[in-house]
Order: C-alpha cells, then structure tokens, then sequence
C-alpha cells in the first residue's frame, strides 16, 4: 500500500495494524511538520505491536524502528514494513516504479498546477493498480490533462466522516489503473 499525502501517518499506521497480511505500508509527505509528526505515530505503534491481538497466540512483538531525516522505517520480527518518507513530488514516480504498489492512496489536493506534475506518476502504475482519492480525478484529469485518462471509476461517491468534513462526510472515489 502506498499512500501519497500521509499527513501525520495515521491512515497507513491504522493500515499497517488493521490488516497483518499487508507486508509493506509506505507512506510519503512532503511537509517536514507533518512528516515530523510520523514519529510520534511510530513511537506509539512500537509499544502497540508488543500487546497480544485477539486471535493471534502471542503479540507481532517488539517493532524495529530506524529514523533519518529523510526516512523513518518500523519492522517487525515478522518483516512487515511500516516505512514515511519525507518526499516531493518528483520522487514519487520512482518510488512507484521501485514498490509497484497494489493500492494508492491519494491524499493530495488536485489543483490545476500539480495535476501535470502527477500524470508520470499516474501513468508509472501497473495495470489495475487500485487508487483512492478525494477528488474526482477523472473530470480533473479530463479538464487539465488528456481526455482519455490512464484508469476507470470503480466506485464513486461513498460518503466518508473525516477531520475537514464531519457533519455530512467528504466523497471517496476507487479507480482501477488500465
């Protein structure tokens, strides 16, 4: 799973908790306070992984985490990964290319200037790759780039409670890469 925009890391670290088949979580964010806060998120799921989960015999165990500037990566004894990146968005075609992630998670505002920037990335995916946004990408895509876009709506509108949109939720949108 890789999550473009992980703001403070918590969608991939509840990823990462919630779904033990998931090997490798990555996250990237471009903000230092954000990526900043990552660690926090990190440093609490170190002490989480050494609690017992129900149906599993003993706990994952303890949570190896290595921090640069750049990176801040959390293993468990069971190689499963939880990895942010501080990252740009330059980076993140060869991230792509490198992961060749199954889900993307597109956490990122889609104003008219970056979706230019994004079209190498999106067109970097592997045919059906799953993708997440918070925009219409489509009519974006259609209105700033091409008018065929490289996926396909899998499912549109689910209404979804989030920090900017408590009261009535905020749309979600599934896209398969072609």
């Amino acid at each position: 799973v890789f999550e473009v925009g992980c703001g403070r890391g918590r969608m991939a670290t509840q990823i990462f908790q919630s779904y033990p088949h998931i090997k490798y979580v990555l996250g990237v964010e471009k903000s230092d306070f954000r990526f900043g806060l990552c660690e926090e998120v990190a440093s609490k799921l170190h002490l989480s992984f050494l609690e017992k989960r129900p149906g599993e015999s003993e706990p994952e165990g303890p949570m190896i985490v290595r921090k640069t500037p750049e990176r801040l990566l959390a293993t468990t004894p069971a190689t499963r990964t939880l990895e942010f990146r501080k990252g740009d968005i330059a980076d993140l075609v060869h991230v792509t290319q490198a992961m060749n992630p199954a889900i993307v998670l597109f956490n990122v505002c889609h104003n008219p200037e970056l979706m230019l920037h994004f079209k190498s990335f999106f067109q970097a995916l592997k045919s059906g790759t799953r993708i997440v946004t918070y925009e219409n990408l489509f009519t974006l895509w259609q209105e700033q780039i091409e008018r065929n876009p490289p996926f396909e709506a899998i499912h549109i509108g689910d209404r979804f409670y989030t920090t900017w949109e408590r009261n009535e939720g905020h749309e979600f949108y599934m896209w398969r890469k072609l």
